[in-house]
């Protein structure tokens, strides 16, 4: 917004220039200043900003002061917003709501994804109906490094008691105690991996008034949540001090040993059937939480000035006020609902399969046994490794342009395949995953199974091999198979295209053909 002057500050200006030279690409103007957060006064009558939003943190009520900055802006005459996502802290604000009131000023606390984001979130499900619990994971990337300020909270309040709801009661459960594991999944977009979640201290335990609530992080290494997660229980039993003098070192090991998907997101689920998912690919994470500021600044540039006063953030923004800011950035969100369906493919994709080409859809919506004929080009292994391979699998593939036969049985077990090209016959059993393949679709054949994602693009429906197993035993991702498989509709035609490779070995099936039902 080319209407904006923005000035980003802190203790190092050099820091301060740096940055302001990396996102100087036009529109706002932007300046380095040197602030100190503790003696704000000097710096806001050098700049006389109309508002402060401080990211700085630790947002924490041991500190000396932790309402310095709101102080300092409320006596200046400026406007305050921060990306707070301590409970207490958020909720505490509220008490400086007479003095905003009667000097005109906005002192909004918490504009983070908890609560500003998934606030939005919480009001758009109840234009639907009634909602009763709320239980939200957040995953950061495990590359998007945390502050050591953030580690330190958390080992500060590890092991702690927090409020939260429970049978419409404010009860009391002690942090990183206990974990759910959950996936986060758009649907008909890669889902990223199954997540441990350990219940954290969020302003949401407090301000949703629902019947019961829930909210965990899902960190990375899990065996480092897993171990926070002892140390919590220990010191929950024992009595033991605050591991805060213990969060540098452990700042130093998440940092450290983190591996995994460059990629983050957050779910949250609003009954035991429907929940809200946003996934965030790469450095696009860490935009997330500072979307809610850039919203309500946004807004009030155009006027739309929120009204005086202290309070949480939780009811400052609706969903659609994040779009601008999401559409920019590699992140795809949306709405999941546990469908009672006998349709696999639906009980995987929800609501989007209603979105795929007519022909596939048409072929993954079974009343009962059906058959789709047509031809395939099949070009078969590289070499003997391959072959064998495919011998392992059930696969017996020689190279040819033959005809093809699928038969698709539902049973309660799931979707029985079997397919016949030229003589060359194989079977397969695809159902919805669960637990650890959660939003993934399983297919088994013989010994080994898949779990695949289902991810939509450009008019095709893709499967994405993200797990597999030998006689259900997990096998080692870096000799998981793939390549490009699909599935589409080219002039008016059923169209597939499964091109089956191995690490090392090299192509064990190749397969592209056309299909229609048989009448």
């Amino acid at each position: 917004n080319e209407s904006l002057s923005v000035f980003i500050g802190g203790r190092t200006l050099s820091k301060a220039e740096r940055l302001c030279t990396e996102i100087d690409k036009g529109g706002a103007k932007f300046t380095p200043a040197t602030v100190d957060k503790y003696n704000l006064t000097p710096a806001l009558s050098r700049y006389s900003p109309d508002i402060v939003v401080d990211a700085s943190g630790p947002f924490n009520l041991k500190q000396d002061d932790p309402f310095v900055v709101v102080k300092a802006c409320l006596a200046a005459g400026v406007h305050y917003l921060d990306l707070a996502d301590g409970a207490d802290f958020v909720m505490e604000v509220s008490k400086f709501d007479d003095e905003a009131k009667a000097k005109s000023l906005c002192v909004i606390s918490g504009l983070s994804t908890c609560p500003a984001l998934t606030g939005a979130v919480f009001r758009e499900a109840q234009k639907i109906g009634d909602v009763d619990r709320v239980e939200i994971g957040v995953a950061p990337s495990p590359y998007a490094r945390m502050g050591l300020s953030v580690v330190k909270g958390i080992f500060d309040y590890a092991g702690e008691k927090i409020t939260k709801r429970e049978g419409g009661k404010f009860v009391t459960e002690t942090a990183l105690a206990n974990a759910r594991r959950q996936t986060i999944a758009p649907p008909g977009e890669l889902p990223l991996r199954s997540r441990l979640f350990a219940f954290v201290d969020c302003p949401d335990l407090q301000i949703t008034n629902v019947r019961d609530n829930w909210v965990g992080a899902g960190t990375k290494p899990e065996i480092l949540l897993r171990l926070l997660m002892i140390m919590s229980k220990l010191r929950a039993a024992l009595k033991l001090p605050s591991y805060a003098p213990l969060a540098k070192p452990g700042h130093w090991l998440m940092n450290k040993f983190s591996r995994g998907e460059h990629r983050g997101g957050l779910y949250m689920k609003v009954s035991e059937t429907k929940s809200w998912h946003i996934l965030a690919e790469g450095d696009d994470g860490p935009f997330i939480p500072s979307m809610a500021a850039a919203a309500l600044i946004s807004k009030w540039a155009a006027e739309q000035r929120p009204a005086p006063g202290a309070r949480p953030a939780h009811e400052t923004l609706d969903l659609v006020d994040f779009d601008p800011f999401i559409e920019n950035r590699d992140i795809s969100h949306g709405w999941r609902e546990e469908l009672h369906t006998k349709l696999e493919f639906e009980k995987n994709l929800s609501h989007k399969f209603n979105e795929l080409p007519e022909l596939v859809r048409e072929l993954h919506a079974p009343d009962g046994p059906e058959i789709w004929t047509g031809t395939a080009r099949i070009d078969g292994p590289d070499n003997f490794l391959g072959r064998l391979a495919g011998m392992i699998a059930g696969l017996n593939v020689k190279s040819a342009t033959t005809d093809v036969t699928v038969s698709i049985t539902p049973t309660p077990k799931g979707e029985v395949w079997e397919r016949n090209f030229g003589g060359q016959k194989f079977k397969s059993r695809l159902i919805a995953g669960t637990g650890k393949t959660q939003h993934l679709m399983m297919e088994h054949f013989g010994a080994l199974s898949f779990a695949m994602a289902l991810v939509m693009k450009d008019d095709r429906l893709y499967f994405v091999p993200r797990q597999w197993f030998f006689l259900g035993i997990p096998m080692p991702r870096f000799l998981l198979p793939g390549g490009e498989t699909y599935e589409t509709v080219k002039d008016g035609k059923f169209e597939f295209h499964v091109d089956l490779r191995v690490p090392i070995i090299g192509r064990v099936a190749e397969y592209h053909g056309r299909l229609e039902r048989k009448t």
